[in-house]
Formats: structure tokens, sequence, C-alpha cells
């Protein structure tokens, strides 16, 4: 379960917010910040689509009945600008994979909303290659 890779305060603090927001169903929306979205009309446009994340999403193993991409090319695109943490274990998990390419993006985890531009000439890039 994704709640299995991340650091035991990230969980805990995750679940007390659930808790406490929706009885546990879900994990309240965090501010557009966390995601490295600034202030100003780009943050308010994010903070109005943000909603809640069923805390399920995050507790329920994920199960795979073929190889991750069954046998298609992949990459895994790590956006850095900032570092959104909690992506990190699967970031360092895939660096470990064999024939995984990982391309770095000078952008926030919302990369396609705060640099659309680059997102699109990586995807196009990654995809002719």
């Amino acid at each position: 379960a994704p709640m299995d890779i991340l650091p035991a305060d990230v969980a805990a603090a995750r679940i007390q917010a659930a808790q406490e927001s929706s009885g546990g169903l879900s994990i309240p929306v965090p501010s557009p910040s966390v995601f490295g979205v600034g202030p100003g009309m780009l943050g308010d446009w994010v903070a109005r689509r943000l909603t809640p994340q069923p805390l399920a999403s995050y507790t329920t193993p994920t199960r795979f009945e073929h190889p991750i991409a069954n046998g298609r090319p992949r990459t895994y695109v790590f956006c850095n600008d900032p570092v959104y943490e909690p992506v990190r274990p699967t970031y360092d998990w895939v660096r470990a994979q064999p024939d995984w390419p990982v391309r770095t993006l000078a952008a926030c985890h919302d990369a396609m909303i705060t640099a659309p531009a680059a997102t699109a000439d990586l995807l196009l890039e990654i995809a002719g290659s």
C-alpha cells in the first residue's frame, strides 16, 4: 500500500487528519504550496480544483497481475523544483530498477500546471524516443 512506503510520522499524520476531517474516509485538501504551487492566481486556481483524497487509496495494497508496464516502454519523470517528498520512495525504487529510464524536470509536482510547455516538450521527446 502507498501508506507503507511513507515515513511513519507522515502516514500517522494523514490517518489522523482523515479521522478528524471525515471520520477516516478521506485526507483533507492540502494547500497548493504542498505541491510547489505558489500563492496568487495560479495557486488560487489550483486550490479551487483540489478535492479530498480517499484514505483507502493510501491504505489499499496495489496488486499487479502483470509486470509493471506489461512489457511496454516506460519512463519515470521526476519533478525536482521543489521535490514533492512523498514521492521520493517511489523515485528511489524506480531508480533501482533495471531498464527504467528516469528523466528530470525542473518543475514542481504539478508540472502540467506550473510548467506546461516544458512538460509537453518532455512528454513529446519521450514519446519520440
